[in-house]
């Protein structure tokens, strides 16, 4: 690898910060996952004990009906749940992390010499104005 090459290797480096974002975006994305796969066994566990019903005399027109309402009821909103709320939570973190990098990369631009030039061009119109204040203050006390 040519000096070039590191240099460019090192300045395309994510920033940690953006990569602790990421990591906690994935886990986010594992829990609403997990919680999905137990909200679907908690609707199989609730059907089940419908089906057990029946056995015990129940019509299967009852347990079907009962089992159409709980979809709508049970199933269907536990499911949008987990998707909306934690995978909105993940995409709000990666997109944060994609925010971050591209500040951070921004601001790595910058070298240290910009930086006090922009310093430097901000602070000397400062100067200037204490300096005119200070030269009216001596006009009006020569004119007194």
């Amino acid at each position: 690898m040519s000096v070039e090459e590191k240099n460019l290797s090192k300045k395309s480096k994510t920033a940690k910060s953006s990569i602790v974002l990421y990591v906690v975006a994935i886990i986010v994305a594992i829990i609403g996952v997990a919680s999905l796969v137990t909200n679907v066994m908690v609707f199989r566990t609730t059907i089940a004990s419908y089906v057990a019903q029946e056995a015990q005399g129940a019509t299967a027109a009852q347990v079907s009906a009962a089992s159409k309402q709980l979809i709508s009821s049970q199933l269907l909103p536990a499911i949008f749940n987990s998707i909306g709320v934690y995978c909105g939570i993940a995409f709000v973190l990666v997109g944060a992390g994609i925010i971050n990098d591209k500040i951070s990369k921004g601001l790595k631009l910058l070298s240290k010499d910009e930086l006090v030039t922009e310093i430097a061009k901000v602070s000397i119109p400062e100067k200037n104005i204490e300096k005119t204040e200070k030269e009216e203050n001596i006009k009006e006390v020569e004119t007194v």
